[in-house]
């Protein structure tokens, strides 16, 4: 159960549902309410397929690439910390879609959900998790965030109703501070497992 909700928090960080939740009604502003949740069942679709993907062969790809773990778990960090400071200082990398582009699935599902942060972070517990109990955990984790992400899309214009964009703003902003604290104990996982690596 501490493994559960731990993922459950750091996936929640990653793919910040109440910040996608912001940049899809953002970038949706012109669309009809029909119109807005069929792109919110085709982004959820998306994310789901990515999500599943990266974390069922991330950790075949990586040793096909001849990647060690923990430099892996270095790199994904400093991603993970660049992505937390864009999430606390609320920096805009996209752009709205143009007319005719699916914005469901590109970039809205990846990368602007689904970015470099939440890839790496799925690769690196893919090969890290081998306990099939744990794996277990973590899909359920990623289905239940996948899962508040789907019914704030669908549902996207209620919920800045009730929260209001600045609300949205602070739990994002919120998560974003976890998100580099957890960026840095990967780092400094992977910093201490090289330079004091375990005894066999």
């Amino acid at each position: 159960m501490a493994f559960f909700i731990n993922t459950l928090i750091q996936l929640f960080a990653l793919l910040s549902p109440f910040g996608s939740a912001s940049v899809f009604l953002a970038s949706t502003s012109e669309l009809t309410a029909a119109e807005r949740r069929k792109a919110a069942v085709r982004a959820t679709i998306a994310i789901i397929a990515i999500t599943l993907m990266i974390y069922l062969t991330g950790r075949h790809l990586l040793r096909g690439l001849g990647i060690t773990l923990d430099a892996f778990r270095i790199g994904t960090g400093v991603v993970l910390f660049l992505t937390a400071i864009s999430i606390i200082r609320g920096i805009d990398f996209f752009q709205k879609p143009k007319p005719g582009d699916d914005f469901a699935i590109v970039p809205f599902a990846i990368p602007i959900t689904v970015g470099p942060g939440t890839i790496g972070y799925l690769m690196v517990i893919s090969a890290d998790v081998q306990d099939w109990s744990l794996r277990i955990s973590t899909l359920a984790a990623l289905f239940c965030v996948i899962t508040l992400m789907f019914f704030l899309l669908f549902f996207c214009d209620w919920v800045e109703r009730i929260l209001g964009r600045r609300g949205m703003q602070v739990i994002n902003k919120l998560f974003g501070l976890i998100l580099s604290a957890m960026a840095a104990q990967i780092v400094m996982d992977g910093v201490r497992n090289v330079l004091l690596p375990p005894s066999t």
